[in-house]
């Protein structure tokens, strides 16, 4: 017999299978061998979170800190550019070529 590939799907954590996978089955010799790899759907969400291995994460933050990463996220939002590319490129001495 040829191999084959289905999805299966799980209800409440039981596997379901379907009738035209178990109407295969009753066709297959005795010893078929089954694999069954798991993917899940789902995704922690560390691994979603860039600041998940952030030393300083839930830690206390100043006020003044804050209200002026505020205003820097308001600035960037409206479309105002906090500093010119050339700008940076003299105050830290990068030649561009």
């Amino acid at each position: 017999m040829k191999s084959r590939t289905f999805q299966l799907q799980t209800h409440n954590g039981n596997l379901v299978i379907p009738p035209e996978i178990q109407d295969y089955l009753r066709h297959c010799p005795d010893n078929i061998k089954i694999s069954l790899t798991i993917e899940s759907l789902e995704f922690d969400r560390d691994e979603l979170d860039p600041t998940a291995d952030d030393p300083d994460r839930n830690k206390e933050i100043k006020d003044s800190f804050q209200q002026s990463l505020l205003e820097i996220q308001q600035k960037r939002s409206a479309g105002r550019p906090t500093i010119s590319e050339e700008d940076v490129y003299q105050r830290y001495g990068i030649s561009v070529e």
